[in-house]
């Protein structure tokens, strides 16, 4: 009887452990802050991209489970790179003794707040559970064209594949930050000034290219670790 009893209990807990467990390959965790990118149309000034920013931050400052909001403005935490249509704000949650609403549902809140933007809009996500997986913790495609360098023809084949993984019910959230039509401009260099005024030419593309885009310094190791070092 004992035994029969035993034998009841346990498939009663394996029952609520497969109902209740997380299935995904690495389950988000509620690590006590959110992040959320804020995305305006191309080309928008960084002005209009803090003012949406701030709406976006003082809406869920009234959250009773937030307690802190850090917004960059002008830096892409997705796509990479800094840009005057881009923002990223962390938000610091409460304990978590000291708040009822989980990081899930500060995610939700602020999708909504951020679909109400009327000049763009905000996306919110967990940070990933094991670092080095993305920004976001979730799966993320390179495509890559090796032979045709119009960057129009790699635009159409980068659509056709969101358009099939789209077709997938398991996938959600799918966007691609690669738009050729971002109005750009053109810098040219005075090499022959920079050299008779003994200004190194690789300092002027260094520069140009930390303060346009981003620029690789160096890796370090701590703690067993490899950190990238990048301004």
């Amino acid at each position: 009887l004992i035994g029969g009893i035993v034998f009841v209990g346990i498939v009663i807990a394996s029952i609520f452990l497969f109902k209740f467990t997380p299935t995904s390959f690495i389950p988000p965790e509620d690590q006590g802050y959110v992040i959320t990118a804020v995305m305006l149309p191309d080309g928008a000034t960084i002005s209009r991209t803090s003012k949406t920013t701030e709406a976006v931050r003082s809406a869920i400052a009234t959250d009773p489970a937030s307690t802190f909001q850090f917004a960059v403005n002008g830096y892409d935490l997705i796509g990479g790179g800094n840009k005057s249509n881009a923002a990223t704000m962390f938000v610091r949650l409460k304990d978590w003794a000291e708040r009822k609403s989980s990081a899930g549902d500060i995610v939700k809140k602020l999708f909504g707040i951020g679909m109400m933007q009327p000049d763009g809009l905000a996306i919110a996500f967990n940070p990933p559970s094991i670092r080095g997986l993305g920004s976001s913790g979730s799966m993320e495609v390179y495509i890559q064209s090796r032979s045709d360098t119009n960057p129009l023809h790699l635009f159409a084949a980068v659509n056709l594949f969101m358009e099939a993984l789209k077709k997938e019910p398991r996938l959600t959230g799918i966007n691609t930050f690669f738009r050729p039509t971002v109005p750009q401009l053109f810098i040219e260099v005075d090499e022959s000034k920079a050299i008779s005024l003994g200004i190194p030419i690789s300092s002027i593309y260094d520069t140009l290219q930390s303060t346009m885009g981003s620029l690789y310094v160096n890796d370090f190791n701590k703690s067993g670790r490899t950190y990238r070092v990048q301004l």
